[in-house]
């Protein structure tokens, strides 16, 4: 498989900030979303926070990354190859963006999940591809 060049971060509560400036770190043009245009500008200073640890740490850092902020679903979708919710857990809602990413990337994205509390296998039934990474 090829490197992943564009991502996307569902949810910009507590994790998303901080997986966003990883991927982008790591080189990855990375889109985060969220339906709350406060949640997207709370975000900034959450992954600009990240982004000063991850520099003090040295950690390794590639060219080609990039992070923005959207508030538009398929925008945020448009072309990742990698996608991880990092939404409230609540099952039902994992499903329905589950469902939505299916619709939205290729078939041989990845679809991911930052889920501390509930079986990825339950999160990611809402799937029908049966080949689906997740």
């Amino acid at each position: 498989m090829a490197p992943v060049k564009r991502a996307a971060v569902i949810g910009t509560g507590t994790m998303g900030p901080g997986i966003g400036a990883v991927l982008a770190r790591a080189g990855i043009e990375t889109a985060l979303y969220d339906v709350s245009a406060e949640a997207l500008e709370r975000a900034r200073g959450g992954a600009e926070l990240a982004a000063g640890v991850l520099e003090r740490l040295d950690a390794a850092q590639e060219d080609g990354g990039s992070l923005r902020f959207e508030s538009d679903l398929s925008a945020a979708l448009d072309g990742a190859e990698f996608v991880i919710e990092a939404i409230p857990e609540k099952l039902e809602l994992k499903h329905e963006v589950f469902r939505q990413f299916e619709e939205a990337v290729a078939a041989d994205a990845i679809l991911a999940s930052n889920t501390s509390g509930i079986p990825i296998t339950s999160a990611s039934s809402a799937c029908t591809g049966r080949t689906r990474r997740i």
